[in-house]
């Protein structure tokens, strides 16, 4: 387990982001997804398939108590919604080839999100950032 990410929650615990490999090779990876309580007791460990997000970058809560994770898988960014055990809700592929990757997210006032990441789908050299802003189901607003 390699923690990438990790806060403190609004009960006072905290929520631990990260990849895991299940061989040397490294051919078999995805997400690790822990939370505690304040005294360090686990309340649940999701574990989430490289097809849904293959690396993950950073956790925060959601209003709903929930977590909204950033990551990338199979080129494309990815954004990952759970609910408040950490059950995925859904996730969201946002761009195109040959790679783009979420890399955070902040809450706005409004109760939507604010999605940086990085892309390479429009540029042969090098990656620009790009910003994205998504409602509670990760639908795009414009």
């Amino acid at each position: 387990f390699i923690n990438q990410s990790s806060i403190m929650t609004s009960d006072e615990g905290y929520a631990f982001i990260g990849q895991y490999s299940n061989s040397r090779d490294y051919d078999d990876i995805g997400t690790y997804f822990i939370k505690t309580d304040e005294n360090g007791v686990i309340e649940f460990k999701e574990v989430y398939s490289d097809t849904i997000l293959r690396n993950v970058f950073s956790v925060i809560e959601a209003d709903d108590e929930g977590f909204l994770l950033t990551g990338y898988a199979k080129s494309d960014a990815r954004i990952l919604k759970t609910d408040r055990n950490g059950n995925m809700i859904w996730y969201k592929t946002y761009g195109g080839r040959p790679w783009d990757m979420a890399l955070s997210a902040t809450k706005t006032n409004d109760g939507n999100f604010v999605i940086v990441g990085e892309t390479c789908s429009c540029v042969e050299q090098g990656g620009l950032i790009f910003l994205l802003k998504v409602d509670n189901n990760g639908n795009e607003i414009e």
